[in-house]
Protein backbone atom coordinates (compact mmCIF):
# COMPACT_ATOMS: atom_id res chain seq x y z
CA UNK A 1 0.00 0.00 0.00
CA UNK A 2 1.57 3.22 -1.02
CA UNK A 3 2.59 5.66 1.68
CA UNK A 4 0.91 9.03 1.46
CA UNK A 5 3.04 11.82 2.70
CA UNK A 6 1.39 14.97 4.04
CA UNK A 7 2.55 17.96 2.13
CA UNK A 8 2.70 21.02 4.29
CA UNK A 9 2.71 24.53 2.91
CA UNK A 10 5.89 26.30 3.76
CA UNK A 11 5.36 29.16 6.15
CA UNK A 12 6.64 32.67 5.46
CA UNK A 13 9.38 33.88 7.69
CA UNK A 14 8.21 36.16 10.47
CA UNK A 15 9.51 39.51 9.34
CA UNK A 16 7.44 41.56 11.77
CA UNK A 17 9.11 40.54 14.95
CA UNK A 18 12.45 42.19 14.19
CA UNK A 19 10.67 45.39 13.15
CA UNK A 20 8.65 45.45 16.36
CA UNK A 21 11.80 44.93 18.33
CA UNK A 22 13.50 47.71 16.38
CA UNK A 23 10.64 50.13 17.03
CA UNK A 24 10.61 49.27 20.72
CA UNK A 25 14.34 49.80 20.94
CA UNK A 26 14.01 53.16 19.14
CA UNK A 27 11.23 54.27 21.47
CA UNK A 28 13.25 53.23 24.45
CA UNK A 29 16.14 55.32 23.16
CA UNK A 30 13.93 58.35 22.46
CA UNK A 31 11.99 58.30 25.73
CA UNK A 32 14.93 59.49 27.83
CA UNK A 33 15.55 62.23 25.26
CA UNK A 34 11.89 63.31 25.41
CA UNK A 35 12.03 63.28 29.18
CA UNK A 36 15.18 65.40 29.03
CA UNK A 37 13.55 67.93 26.67
CA UNK A 38 10.45 68.05 28.85
CA UNK A 39 12.51 68.61 31.98
CA UNK A 40 14.51 71.33 30.21
CA UNK A 41 11.31 73.04 29.00
CA UNK A 42 9.83 72.84 32.47
CA UNK A 43 12.99 74.36 33.96
CA UNK A 44 12.95 77.18 31.41
CA UNK A 45 9.30 77.91 32.14
CA UNK A 46 10.08 77.99 35.85
CA UNK A 47 12.91 80.45 35.24
CA UNK A 48 10.67 82.64 33.07
CA UNK A 49 7.94 82.50 35.71
CA UNK A 50 10.42 83.36 38.44
CA UNK A 51 11.73 86.33 36.43
CA UNK A 52 8.20 87.58 35.70
CA UNK A 53 7.24 87.26 39.35
CA UNK A 54 10.37 89.14 40.32
CA UNK A 55 9.60 91.90 37.83
CA UNK A 56 6.03 92.09 39.12
CA UNK A 57 7.26 92.40 42.71
CA UNK A 58 9.73 95.13 41.71
CA UNK A 59 6.98 96.98 39.82
CA UNK A 60 4.60 96.79 42.77
CA UNK A 61 7.32 98.06 45.10
CA UNK A 62 8.12 100.88 42.69
CA UNK A 63 4.49 101.93 42.39
CA UNK A 64 4.08 101.78 46.18
CA UNK A 65 7.27 103.65 47.08
CA UNK A 66 7.74 105.72 43.91
CA UNK A 67 7.54 109.02 45.77
CA UNK A 68 10.38 107.95 48.04
CA UNK A 69 12.72 107.24 45.15
CA UNK A 70 13.71 110.92 44.97
CA UNK A 71 12.35 114.38 45.66
CA UNK A 72 12.19 114.94 41.92
CA UNK A 73 9.84 111.96 41.39
CA UNK A 74 7.56 113.28 44.11
CA UNK A 75 7.63 116.66 42.37
CA UNK A 76 6.86 115.11 38.97
CA UNK A 77 3.83 113.32 40.40
CA UNK A 78 2.53 116.55 41.93
CA UNK A 79 2.20 118.49 38.64
CA UNK A 80 -1.57 118.15 38.58
CA UNK A 81 -1.95 119.28 42.19
CA UNK A 82 0.34 122.27 41.67
CA UNK A 83 -1.47 123.37 38.51
CA UNK A 84 -4.94 122.99 40.04
CA UNK A 85 -3.91 124.90 43.15
CA UNK A 86 -2.35 127.77 41.20
CA UNK A 87 -5.16 128.21 38.70
CA UNK A 88 -8.07 128.12 41.13
CA UNK A 89 -11.02 129.76 39.39
CA UNK A 90 -12.31 131.19 42.67
CA UNK A 91 -9.19 133.27 43.21
CA UNK A 92 -8.83 136.74 41.69
CA UNK A 93 -5.09 136.93 42.35
CA UNK A 94 -2.55 137.25 39.56
CA UNK A 95 -1.15 133.75 39.00
CA UNK A 96 2.55 133.33 38.32
CA UNK A 97 4.21 130.06 37.32
CA UNK A 98 7.98 129.78 37.67
CA UNK A 99 9.04 127.12 35.19
CA UNK A 100 12.53 125.66 34.89
CA UNK A 101 14.84 122.92 36.11
CA UNK A 102 16.96 122.40 39.21
CA UNK A 103 18.40 125.89 38.75
CA UNK A 104 14.91 127.26 39.41
CA UNK A 105 14.29 124.77 42.21
CA UNK A 106 17.37 126.03 44.05
CA UNK A 107 17.04 129.65 42.93
CA UNK A 108 13.39 130.53 43.50
CA UNK A 109 12.50 131.46 47.08
CA UNK A 110 8.70 131.77 47.07
CA UNK A 111 8.51 133.47 50.46
CA UNK A 112 11.13 136.07 49.58
CA UNK A 113 9.44 136.73 46.24
CA UNK A 114 5.94 137.20 47.69
CA UNK A 115 7.23 139.35 50.56
CA UNK A 116 8.85 141.66 48.02
CA UNK A 117 5.58 141.83 46.08
CA UNK A 118 3.57 142.63 49.23
CA UNK A 119 5.87 145.53 50.01
CA UNK A 120 4.83 147.14 46.74
CA UNK A 121 1.39 148.53 45.96
CA UNK A 122 0.69 145.63 43.65
CA UNK A 123 -2.46 143.57 44.13
CA UNK A 124 -2.72 140.00 45.39
CA UNK A 125 -0.51 137.43 43.73
CA UNK A 126 -0.20 133.64 43.78
CA UNK A 127 3.09 132.09 42.75
CA UNK A 128 4.45 128.58 42.53
CA UNK A 129 7.12 126.68 40.66
CA UNK A 130 7.43 123.57 38.52
CA UNK A 131 11.07 122.62 38.15
CA UNK A 132 11.87 118.99 37.30
CA UNK A 133 15.55 118.11 37.36
CA UNK A 134 17.73 118.07 34.24
CA UNK A 135 15.09 119.51 31.93
CA UNK A 136 15.06 122.13 29.18
CA UNK A 137 12.62 123.65 26.71
CA UNK A 138 11.35 120.27 25.44
CA UNK A 139 9.98 119.32 28.87
CA UNK A 140 8.82 122.85 29.70
CA UNK A 141 6.81 122.99 26.48
CA UNK A 142 5.02 119.74 27.31
CA UNK A 143 4.35 120.87 30.87
CA UNK A 144 2.61 124.04 29.69
CA UNK A 145 0.79 122.24 26.88
CA UNK A 146 -0.37 119.15 28.78
CA UNK A 147 -0.66 120.22 32.41
CA UNK A 148 -2.12 123.66 31.80
CA UNK A 149 -3.60 124.39 28.36
CA UNK A 150 -5.07 120.92 27.82
CA UNK A 151 -6.88 121.25 31.16
CA UNK A 152 -8.18 124.77 30.40
CA UNK A 153 -6.16 126.32 33.19
CA UNK A 154 -3.41 128.76 32.31
CA UNK A 155 -1.39 131.11 34.55
CA UNK A 156 -1.46 134.83 33.96
CA UNK A 157 2.31 134.95 33.86
CA UNK A 158 4.94 132.28 33.22
CA UNK A 159 8.52 133.03 34.25
CA UNK A 160 10.99 130.69 32.55
CA UNK A 161 14.46 130.67 34.07
CA UNK A 162 17.11 129.31 31.73
CA UNK A 163 20.82 128.74 31.46
CA UNK A 164 23.22 128.09 28.63
CA UNK A 165 21.57 126.18 25.77
CA UNK A 166 18.27 125.49 27.51
CA UNK A 167 16.08 127.18 24.87
CA UNK A 168 17.45 125.70 21.65
CA UNK A 169 15.78 122.83 19.78
CA UNK A 170 16.81 119.47 21.17
CA UNK A 171 14.97 116.20 21.85
CA UNK A 172 13.96 115.55 25.43
CA UNK A 173 16.78 114.09 27.50
CA UNK A 174 14.31 111.90 29.38
CA UNK A 175 11.56 110.61 27.09
CA UNK A 176 10.79 107.87 29.64
CA UNK A 177 9.85 110.53 32.17
CA UNK A 178 7.72 112.25 29.55
CA UNK A 179 5.86 108.98 29.14
CA UNK A 180 5.34 108.43 32.84
CA UNK A 181 4.65 111.89 34.23
CA UNK A 182 3.87 114.47 31.54
CA UNK A 183 0.57 113.15 30.11
CA UNK A 184 1.82 113.48 26.53
CA UNK A 185 0.04 110.53 24.89
CA UNK A 186 -2.46 112.91 23.23
CA UNK A 187 0.41 114.59 21.39
CA UNK A 188 1.92 111.50 19.78
CA UNK A 189 2.61 113.23 16.45
CA UNK A 190 4.69 115.91 18.18
CA UNK A 191 6.54 113.32 20.21
CA UNK A 192 7.48 111.15 17.24
CA UNK A 193 8.52 114.17 15.21
CA UNK A 194 10.65 115.89 17.85
CA UNK A 195 11.64 113.48 20.63
CA UNK A 196 11.15 109.76 19.91
CA UNK A 197 11.68 109.33 16.18
CA UNK A 198 13.04 105.75 16.17
CA UNK A 199 11.00 102.58 16.64
CA UNK A 200 13.19 101.57 19.59
CA UNK A 201 12.53 104.88 21.35
CA UNK A 202 8.81 104.52 20.75
CA UNK A 203 8.79 101.00 22.22
CA UNK A 204 10.69 102.24 25.28
CA UNK A 205 8.20 105.09 25.59
CA UNK A 206 5.25 102.68 25.72
CA UNK A 207 7.05 100.51 28.30
CA UNK A 208 7.85 103.54 30.46
CA UNK A 209 4.27 104.76 30.20
CA UNK A 210 3.08 101.52 31.79
CA UNK A 211 5.96 100.65 34.12
CA UNK A 212 7.28 102.77 36.97
CA UNK A 213 10.35 100.55 37.28
CA UNK A 214 11.27 100.93 33.61
CA UNK A 215 10.63 104.68 33.58
CA UNK A 216 12.87 105.20 36.63
CA UNK A 217 15.58 102.66 35.90
CA UNK A 218 18.20 105.42 35.70
CA UNK A 219 17.23 106.61 39.18
CA UNK A 220 17.44 103.07 40.53
CA UNK A 221 20.91 102.83 39.02
CA UNK A 222 21.92 106.07 40.70
CA UNK A 223 20.65 104.80 44.03
CA UNK A 224 22.77 101.69 43.69
CA UNK A 225 25.85 103.61 42.58
CA UNK A 226 25.44 106.23 45.29
CA UNK A 227 25.59 103.49 47.91
CA UNK A 228 29.06 102.44 46.72
CA UNK A 229 30.54 105.60 45.13
CA UNK A 230 31.19 108.57 47.47
CA UNK A 231 29.55 111.88 46.45
CA UNK A 232 27.79 110.21 43.51
CA UNK A 233 24.35 111.50 44.51
CA UNK A 234 25.46 115.12 44.85
CA UNK A 235 27.78 115.15 41.85
CA UNK A 236 25.50 113.67 39.20
CA UNK A 237 23.07 116.63 38.89
CA UNK A 238 25.99 118.95 38.18
CA UNK A 239 27.44 116.50 35.64
CA UNK A 240 24.06 116.17 33.90
CA UNK A 241 23.63 119.95 33.67
CA UNK A 242 27.12 120.42 32.30
CA UNK A 243 26.61 117.61 29.77
CA UNK A 244 23.42 119.32 28.68
CA UNK A 245 25.33 122.53 28.10
CA UNK A 246 28.02 120.65 26.14
CA UNK A 247 25.35 119.04 23.95
CA UNK A 248 23.88 122.44 23.22
CA UNK A 249 27.22 123.55 21.74
CA UNK A 250 27.55 120.55 19.41
CA UNK A 251 24.88 121.86 17.05
CA UNK A 252 26.55 124.45 14.85
CA UNK A 253 23.46 126.47 14.03
CA UNK A 254 20.94 126.49 16.90
CA UNK A 255 17.28 126.53 15.94
CA UNK A 256 14.30 127.68 17.98
CA UNK A 257 11.24 126.03 16.39
CA UNK A 258 9.91 124.69 19.69
CA UNK A 259 10.38 128.07 21.33
CA UNK A 260 8.19 129.63 18.64
CA UNK A 261 5.57 126.94 19.26
CA UNK A 262 5.58 127.69 22.99
CA UNK A 263 5.25 131.43 22.42
CA UNK A 264 2.40 130.89 19.98
CA UNK A 265 0.61 128.57 22.40
CA UNK A 266 1.02 131.00 25.30
CA UNK A 267 -0.25 133.92 23.21
CA UNK A 268 -3.29 131.88 22.18
CA UNK A 269 -4.09 131.14 25.83
CA UNK A 270 -3.44 134.62 27.17
CA UNK A 271 -0.33 133.77 29.19
CA UNK A 272 2.47 136.31 29.24
CA UNK A 273 5.96 134.85 29.28
CA UNK A 274 9.06 136.37 30.84
CA UNK A 275 12.41 134.73 30.15
CA UNK A 276 15.13 135.08 32.76
CA UNK A 277 18.80 134.36 32.14
CA UNK A 278 19.84 132.91 35.52
CA UNK A 279 23.13 133.48 37.33
CA UNK A 280 25.93 130.91 37.13
CA UNK A 281 29.60 131.04 37.97
CA UNK A 282 30.68 130.61 34.34
CA UNK A 283 29.48 133.37 32.06
CA UNK A 284 27.36 132.31 29.08
CA UNK A 285 26.04 134.15 26.06
CA UNK A 286 22.45 135.02 25.32
CA UNK A 287 22.69 134.96 21.54
CA UNK A 288 21.54 137.74 19.29
CA UNK A 289 19.25 135.24 17.55
CA UNK A 290 17.47 134.60 20.84
CA UNK A 291 17.20 138.30 21.64
CA UNK A 292 15.78 138.90 18.17
CA UNK A 293 13.05 136.32 18.86
CA UNK A 294 12.18 138.00 22.15
CA UNK A 295 11.93 141.36 20.41
CA UNK A 296 9.95 140.07 17.44
CA UNK A 297 7.48 138.22 19.67
CA UNK A 298 7.22 141.11 22.17
CA UNK A 299 8.40 138.83 24.97
CA UNK A 300 9.95 140.25 28.13
CA UNK A 301 13.53 139.32 28.95
CA UNK A 302 15.32 139.83 32.27
CA UNK A 303 19.09 139.48 32.37
CA UNK A 304 19.87 138.12 35.85
CA UNK A 305 23.26 136.64 35.02
CA UNK A 306 24.97 139.18 37.24
CA UNK A 307 22.72 140.15 40.15
CA UNK A 308 24.26 142.51 42.68
CA UNK A 309 24.92 140.68 45.93
CA UNK A 310 25.28 137.20 44.48
CA UNK A 311 28.91 136.15 44.76
CA UNK A 312 30.53 133.08 43.11
CA UNK A 313 30.85 131.29 46.45
CA UNK A 314 27.05 131.51 46.78
CA UNK A 315 26.81 129.17 43.77
CA UNK A 316 28.92 126.34 45.20
CA UNK A 317 28.66 123.89 42.30
CA UNK A 318 28.77 126.64 39.67
CA UNK A 319 25.12 126.20 38.67
CA UNK A 320 22.80 126.02 41.68
CA UNK A 321 22.36 128.94 44.08
CA UNK A 322 22.43 128.46 47.83
CA UNK A 323 19.68 129.79 50.11
CA UNK A 324 21.25 133.24 50.50
CA UNK A 325 21.65 133.69 46.75
CA UNK A 326 18.09 132.42 46.17
CA UNK A 327 16.71 135.11 48.48
CA UNK A 328 18.61 137.86 46.69
CA UNK A 329 17.67 136.52 43.26
CA UNK A 330 13.95 136.19 44.12
CA UNK A 331 13.73 139.74 45.47
CA UNK A 332 15.52 141.05 42.40
CA UNK A 333 13.11 139.12 40.21
CA UNK A 334 10.07 140.51 42.04
CA UNK A 335 11.25 144.08 41.53
CA UNK A 336 12.08 143.46 37.87
CA UNK A 337 8.69 141.91 37.17
CA UNK A 338 6.80 144.69 38.94
CA UNK A 339 8.75 147.34 37.05
CA UNK A 340 7.86 145.51 33.86
CA UNK A 341 4.11 145.95 34.50
CA UNK A 342 3.64 142.32 33.56
CA UNK A 343 -0.01 142.11 34.56
CA UNK A 344 -1.26 144.83 32.23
Amino acid sequence: MPVIQEITKPTKPDTTTPNVVLVEETLQEQLPRADSVQRKTTSELKVIGFVLCGMLVIELLMVTFENRLSNDVSHLKSFEIIAASLCDEQSSATTVLFLGNSMTRHGFDEEAFLNAVRQSDHGEMKATRISPDNTALAEWYYIYENIFTDKDRTPDLMVIGFGDGHLIDHPSRHPNRLARYYFVRNHWDELTADDISSFEQQCEFVLAENSAAFANRDRIQRRLFSSIIPEYQTGMPEINDRLGQMISHIEQTPTYHRLHKLLSLAQKNGTRIVFVAMPTVDEYEVTSALLDIFAAEDVSFIDARNVTGIEPEMIPDGIHMNADAAGIYSKFLARALLNNDFDE
